[in-house]
């Protein structure tokens, strides 16, 4: 009796397991068959349904190949609309094949074509049935490369790219083998200064971009010009005052074209002397950002107007008179970021004042 029981359970347990792996065969064919997962591809794409095109994509681990990424990049997509869609031709060669669905887009009739390429996964299901997932040929663009000057550290989407393809003594270039294709956030950082986070998209025939174009974001830029403003009414007024080099907080390099600057105001006899000076719309306006020999280097071009007022004696009798001139200020001004600082070394172009 016991025997009879034993052998009842193990054809239940039999019949149990073929009906699952049936079942599992039915569900296959809708999840991981070829066609069929073709079929609702299409349809996901369609309406760009993220969650389930993710799942089906036969993409690698990457950081810039996450669900959400798909979901920006599918924001540039135009998407496709159909009435109805059918299977056309399928070309199989071993582990790939390519299925051409045939869509129409409305009642016109006029008919067009989705490519969608597949590969078969080595694993298997239940270690039967074979696995298919999509080429993310629609989404994404390989061997990415972004030029950039010399020993910079690159971001991409906040994501630090590591792998550099080749270097020169003025540019590095780095690669990123496979992300979405779109718009994305590109970020230079040199010297712990993150400069000004640019936008740049990726598609299929745009595989490479340079970056050579460095900006500062706004508020370090804000700061250096207000810098900038500072550096020039000091020299100019230490100049006036006759204020010694040394008790100026500059740096040597800058000595030469402060004596340069004091001889604009000592080149006058005692009768013809400059006795005041002010500046109107002075302005800067960054020009330039380098990274030359692990240095960071801004050039500034300054603009505005010197006001200033002289005595002037007269050749024919001993009467001195005060008069008044404006002088256009256009100089530009060199900077280097030092120990976290930005200092000033060069003045070029420095305005001559008449009198």
């Amino acid at each position: 009796m016991k025997r009879r029981v034993l052998n009842i359970i193990i054809i239940v347990e039999i019949v149990f397991i073929f009906a699952g792996v049936l079942v599992f065969g039915v569900t296959n064919g809708r999840y991981y068959g070829m066609v069929n997962i073709t079929k609702e591809y299409f349809q996901s794409y369609a309406k760009k349904d993220v969650k389930n095109l993710y799942s089906m994509l036969n993409i690698q681990k990457s950081a810039w190949l996450k669900e959400n990424s798909l979901a920006k990049s599918i924001e540039s997509i135009e998407g496709i609309r159909y009435s109805k869609f059918s299977i056309g031709d399928i070309q199989r060669e071993k582990q790939r094949a390519t299925v051409d669905i045939v869509y129409q887009e409305d009642k016109d009739g006029t008919e067009k074509h989705f490519l969608v390429n597949l590969s078969k996964q080595k694993k298997k299901a239940l270690s039967i049935f074979p696995v298919w997932k999509v080429e993310p040929d629609h989404f994404v663009v390989k061997d990415v490369e972004i030029v950039t000057p010399k020993d910079v550290t690159l971001y991409v989407d906040g994501i630090e790219v590591e792998k550099k393809l080749e270097s020169s003594v003025l540019e590095d270039v780095y690669r990123i083998d496979q992300i979405f294709l779109g718009e994305h956030i590109i970020q230079e950082r040199v010297d712990n200064v993150e400069l000004r986070p640019q936008k740049v998209n990726f598609h299929q025939d745009k595989q490479r971009v340079e970056v050579k174009n460095m900006l500062l974001n706004s508020e370090d830029e804000r700061g250096l010009l207000s810098l900038l403003e500072k550096d020039v009414k000091t020299l100019w007024t230490g100049a006036y005052e006759k204020t010694d080099f040394g008790d100026l907080s500059f740096d040597s390099a800058l000595k030469r074209d402060y004596w340069l600057l004091q001889q604009q105001f000592s080149r006058g006899n005692r009768k013809n002397q400059i006795i005041g000076m002010a500046f109107s719309h002075l302005k800067g306006k960054l020009i330039q950002l380098q990274w030359t020999d692990e240095v960071l280097q801004a050039e500034i071009l300054v603009t505005g107007n010197i006001d200033y007022c002289y005595t002037q004696s007269s050749w024919f009798s001993k009467e001195v008179s005060e008069k008044q001139n404006e002088v256009d200020f256009n100089a530009q001004f060199n900077y280097q970021y030092v120990n976290q600082h930005w200092v000033l070394v060069e003045i070029n172009h420095m305005p001559s004042l008449d009198y």
